[in-house]
């Protein structure tokens, strides 16, 4: 089954297909970025506070496949088939799951609805969760349309203190035995696609969570995760998305798992395009998210700089004892040989708060690539 989606996938998406503008609306990305000064300092935009509930599989066939799994576990047949679940848990960060975590299999009741922690993965920078949210009640409704139960997930941009508690006093929190506790940097999970086509049985979910410090990795670690659940309707394409409605008191599972090492390379590659030289000093392969640390001279000192493209995530961060570097999370998995290419590097100015559009002129961008080859440190 697994071999013949994948076939229709891959024969039915073309390379020219852009799906990103027909999904942002339902997804809310806000964008956001890392940015390095000439003082060697770090700002950031607005902070990511996306809830998530929607399928957002990793690549254009991902969407295709993840499209038709939807179609068959929505017939009810195939709901508790177990090739089924792993195929489209297959689509979600962490693909692998118990195969590089360790199983936990920890259920909770509770309001009408079933959790339950499948497996969970921590290294020294990422801890990563693989659970899945059942309802047991039937008939919910939002604002008059058929209901599901989703996680709240809420992304913050790094170094962000502002008013996330405030705004989301309920939302997936990672806390280890220290009290720190971890920010969200990915999730993805299973959806309903449209009222006439809902998806029975368990939604499969997953979130990366990241370390506000590294944890030593030796032995167990203890963790608690704490899951809020929302209603949310379930709407067609073009339709407005009704504000989710809570449901109950947050799930809060507890659980030790070891700390593994990351597996890190030094890369030491230097790239110079339209008179800028951009180095990649060195790549982590943890399976929660892959980085890479970037260095180079900003221009000026009157912007922040950061380095944009398809290879990165907005997420990133000044590396401590590094001037001008920044640690930015890689959107692709790292394995064998590998490259990540920086497509541009942006300028943003100081300016105060008001002063947007007069901002936007003075916005600067200095093109690429700068293009690095490299052998995978393996996991």
């Amino acid at each position: 089954m697994e071999k013949a989606l994948r076939g229709c996938a891959d024969a039915g998406v073309p390379n020219t297909v852009d799906l990103w503008p027909g999904i942002r609306d339902r997804v809310g990305v806000e964008r956001t970025s890392a940015t390095v000064t000439g003082e060697g300092r770090t700002s950031t935009g607005s902070p990511r506070r996306s809830s998530f509930p929607r399928l957002v599989p990793r690549t254009r066939a991902g969407w295709v496949l993840a499209a038709l799994l939807v179609l068959i576990l929505s017939t009810g047949a195939y709901a508790a088939s177990g090739l089924v679940y792993e195929t489209f848990v297959g689509e979600l960060p962490g693909a692998q799951g118990p195969v590089f975590g360790q199983k936990i299999d920890q259920t909770q009741t509770a309001d009408g609805a079933r959790v339950t922690l499948e497996w969970a993965y921590a290294d020294a920078r990422f801890v990563v969760v693989g659970f899945s949210v059942e309802d047991l009640r039937d008939g919910r409704r939002v604002a008059g349309y058929p209901a599901e139960l989703q996680p709240t997930m809420v992304m913050d941009e790094p170094g962000y203190s502002g008013h996330t508690d405030e705004e989301y006093p309920e939302r997936a929190r990672l806390s280890d035995e220290s009290g720190s506790e971890f920010r969200v940097v990915g999730g993805q999970g299973q959806t309903s696609v449209a009222p006439d086509n809902i998806v029975e049985g368990p939604l499969a979910n997953s979130a990366v969570f990241e370390a506000p410090n590294r944890i030593d990795p030796s032995g167990n670690h203890h963790f608690r995760l704490e899951l809020p659940l929302e209603e949310w309707a379930i709407i067609s394409m073009g339709e407005k998305i009704p504000a989710p409605e809570p449901v109950g008191e947050p799930f809060v599972l507890d659980f030790e798992i070891p700390v593994r090492p990351v597996p890190v390379a030094e890369i030491n590659q230097k790239e110079t395009a339209s008179g800028l030289t951009l180095s990649l000093e060195r790549v982590s392969n943890s399976p929660g998210r892959p980085q890479g640390v970037f260095c180079f001279q900003p221009p000026d000192d009157e912007h922040d700089w950061f380095p944009t493209g398809g290879d990165l995530a907005f997420e990133g961060g000044p590396v401590p004892g590094e001037r001008h570097c920044l640690e930015m999370l890689l959107n692709g998995p790292l394995e064998g040989r590998s490259s990540v290419t920086v497509a541009q590097i942006e300028g943003i100015p100081h300016c105060p708060s008001g002063n947007d559009e007069v901002c936007a002129r003075q916005e600067r961008t200095i093109q690429g690539p700068w293009t690095f080859e490299f052998e995978a440190p393996e996991r």
